[in-house]
């Protein structure tokens, strides 16, 4: 005889519990969504939520450029929603950057700089919590590029004890130190190893520039030694007593005749005299000259000082490197002092070329030559600030400026020093081929490069690594990718 089996009134209360707790959990999960989106989606979802928000909006983004996610913030903040933005303080050197940055605090968005503490470090965040439930997070930055151009991803989680973890964070980074920091002061050259120079006379276009549009490197030359000669010991008031035998001996003309050489020298401080009205001359016949500082844009002031380090000379850098390298040096001097991120600065050629009077190729290839000469490392942006362009035409974009910082001169020992350890490190033969390679790139002098070459030759092969260095080569010398850095990604895309 079957029996049914017993229906015990404790068991069905213990399992009418069970399933109240397990719908409650699952109540419960349905309040934590996800939701995903790709490419120019990731837009349209950012702005879709920041509409929504009612009391606060908290982000944290590496680089914010585009005006409708500002126009959007900016809403938000007349809403009466607290709107709190954190960049990267390096990133806000980037023109559109600073000017959306600058724009939304003039619209009372809170906006606040942030700058790791260790050096080349990036605040590289990228996310948003609204009204603290809501969390976008994911490869988007806050640009044209990422929206129109990139493929990119963002992620919205509406979970409160998710938002409270990225809320932690957000509050966690504290603002960027001011510009008199720790690294400002590691960088600083003693006073007694600086020539000063106005910094008119690099952004004065009938002075410096105009040097390098004529090639008058001579004036260039002496117009900077004669402000090093001014600070050697002399009575009050007295003027500059010019030694021609040792101007000769700095300007390598030694191996002119005494007669030739005070000839050259003597046209040059006329033409500082009477076309650059820098100085006021008084020859004597036979003997030194004596010169008095009279340009405006000569002499430094507290503001517009440009320090010239002494082993600019003393290494014999004045003599190595070609009057555009000169200048530009001068320039990347001026500019890092200038920075709040110093020693690290950021502009495009373009721009630079029109504040300092000179053509956008002269910097590009200045640039390049320094670079060359491993007295300036470079981190280069290979990707485009589209926000500028109207009709969403990457070919028109602009792009996002390298970041530039200037390498400490060395001497000559020390150099060659590098060379042997190099040569210790790959062999006679591997370094020669690996130079000679780097040369295809303008990197031949760059012992990092080299160095970087080198290890390819060893990994890949002589004829492979020379052949990735001939299709770099063949870029135009202002392409992003013509660097050494490019070479070992076609390597690794061939592999």
């Amino acid at each position: 005889m079957n029996r049914s089996p017993s229906r015990n009134p404790t068991i069905l209360s213990l399992a009418a519990v069970v399933l109240f707790v397990m719908s409650s959990v699952a109540l419960h999960a349905g309040q934590s969504t996800i939701e995903t989106v790709f490419g120019r989606d990731c837009e349209r979802l950012l702005i879709r939520e920041i509409n929504t928000a009612d009391e606060e909006v908290l982000v944290a983004i590496y680089s914010i450029t585009q005006k409708r996610i500002g126009a959007t913030l900016t809403k938000a903040a007349q809403r009466g929603a607290k709107v709190h933005v954190k960049y990267d303080h390096g990133a806000s050197k980037w023109k559109h950057m600073a000017d959306l940055i600058a724009d939304l605090q003039r619209r009372k968005v809170k906006c606040t700089p942030i700058r790791p503490l260790k050096p080349h470090a990036k605040m590289h965040h990228k996310f948003a919590v609204i009204d603290r439930k809501k969390v976008l997070t994911g490869s988007f930055n806050f640009s044209t590029t990422a929206s129109l151009v990139n493929y990119e991803n963002l992620v919205l989680l509406t979970d409160t004890d998710t938002a409270a973890q990225f809320i932690r964070e957000f509050e966690s980074m504290a603002r960027a130190a001011p510009a008199t920091n720790a690294l400002r002061q590691r960088t600083q050259i003693p006073p007694s190893e600086i020539v000063g120079l106005h910094a008119g006379f690099i952004t004065d276009a009938k002075l410096g520039s105009s040097m390098v549009a004529e090639s008058d490197e001579r004036a260039f030359d002496v117009a900077l030694l004669l402000l090093r000669q001014r600070q050697k010991p002399r009575a009050k008031g007295q003027k500059i007593r010019v030694n021609y035998e040792e101007l000769a001996k700095a300007l390598g003309l030694t191996s002119m005749a005494r007669v030739a050489y005070r000839r050259q020298i003597t046209k040059t401080l006329r033409k500082l005299q009477d076309k650059y009205k820098l100085i006021k001359c008084e020859f004597e016949y036979a003997g030194p000259a004596h010169v008095d500082i009279v340009g405006k844009h000569y002499l430094p002031t507290a503001k517009h000082k440009v320090s010239v380090p002494s082993a600019y000379w003393d290494y014999g850098w004045s003599r190595k490197l070609s009057l555009k390298a000169k200048f530009l040096y001068l320039m990347c001097l001026y500019r890092a002092e200038k920075s709040v991120t110093t020693p690290w600065w950021s502009d495009t050629q373009k721009a630079l070329g029109a504040e300092f009077g000179i053509h956008s190729w002269t910097v590009c290839t200045g640039l390049l030559e320094l670079e060359s000469m491993d007295l300036l490392e470079v981190e280069r942006s290979s990707c485009f600030d589209a926000n500028a362009v109207a009709d969403n035409s990457i070919q028109r974009a602009a792009k996002v400026p390298n970041r530039y910082r200037l390498k400490r001169l060395r001497l000559e020992k020390e150099i060659a020093a590098g060379w042997t350890q190099l040569r210790k490190k790959h062999g006679d033969v591997p370094l020669q081929r690996a130079r000679k390679l780097a040369d295809l790139i303008d990197m031949a002098e760059k012992q990092p490069a080299v160095d970087a070459l080198a290890k390819c030759i060893a990994k890949y092969g002589h004829k492979q690594v020379g052949q990735a260095c001939a299709k770099v080569g063949k870029l135009r010398r202002d392409n992003p990718w013509r660097h050494v850095g490019y070479v070992v990604d076609v390597l690794k895309t061939e592999e």
